[in-house]
């Protein structure tokens, strides 16, 4: 009877810690992965920033605004390690900011 009740005592704490690593996993998880995705754009507007450096004409206009999306990801980053989001509005959140952004550009560029 003694050794029962250890037993169980023992696998009930097994059972309420892989629980809570459900629930953890469960509610941080798309924080990582978002998070992830938007260090993957960074490497990209990185590279782009390299070509950027190579361009003879509007050199400054688009450092400056490879700079800006640069910031814009940052603040992403930090908006999904303040809040509590989920993953589906995190892509949304970098899929409207981006097209937004791309679109915002190009119609800057035009209007010069």
């Amino acid at each position: 009877m003694k050794n029962k009740i250890k037993y169980r005592r023992e696998n009930l704490v097994i059972i309420q810690k892989t629980v809570r690593m459900h629930f953890a996993r469960k509610r941080h998880r798309p924080r990582y992965q978002g998070i992830v995705k938007v260090k993957k754009l960074g490497t990209q507007i990185t590279a782009m920033g390299q070509t950027v450096q190579k361009l003879k004409k509007d050199r400054e206009v688009s450092q400056k605004e490879v700079q800006s999306l640069q910031s814009d990801l940052n603040q992403a980053v930090i908006i999904i390690k303040v809040s509590l989001t989920t993953i589906i509005e995190i892509s949304s959140m970098l899929s409207n900011g981006i097209v937004l952004l791309s679109d915002e550009r190009a119609n800057a560029r035009e209007g010069h």
